[in-house]
């Protein structure tokens, strides 16, 4: 069986501003290491991914008015690494549904999380990226 290994380090290095991203829960890391694991079950992806640091975002939209179908809630950053695929980054998000839960919306090596509609993250796109620590070129965001 497949396992995920956990560990928190403390914070996602990024480069300019001061970040409030913040460490995960017991909860939301249980729920993140899920949701990778589930991920990497796929066919064709690597076997074993390390999750060594994850983030917490501070800089989620409040709930929509109208709740009567699911949102995203928080937003997570997830540095992984596999010794076939190398390192990489992960964009989740907790959904809010009748069936919530943490979901993959992006991963790779570089600007991750750019080509996720902004409308997930009801106007704090930019801000939530930036807290995470990810960079979009301009076009982006």
């Amino acid at each position: 069986m497949f396992a995920v290994i956990v560990t928190t380090l403390g914070a996602l290095a990024a480069c300019g501003g001061v970040l409030a991203a913040r460490a995960p829960t017991a909860l939301e890391r249980a729920g993140i290491g899920q949701a990778i694991s589930d991920f990497f079950h796929a066919p064709g992806q690597v076997a074993h991914p390390v999750i060594r640091v994850i983030r917490v975002t501070t800089a989620a939209a409040p709930p929509p008015r109208n709740q009567a179908s699911g949102y995203y809630s928080k937003f997570a950053a997830v540095s992984l690494y596999d010794e076939k695929g190398g390192g990489a980054g992960a964009l989740l998000g907790y959904y809010v549904a009748p069936l919530s839960g943490w979901r993959v919306l992006g991963l790779g090596t570089a600007f991750v999380g750019c080509r996720v509609p902004a409308s997930l993250f009801r106007g704090r796109k930019a801000a939530v990226l930036h807290d995470l620590g990810f960079k979009c070129p301009r076009s982006g965001r």
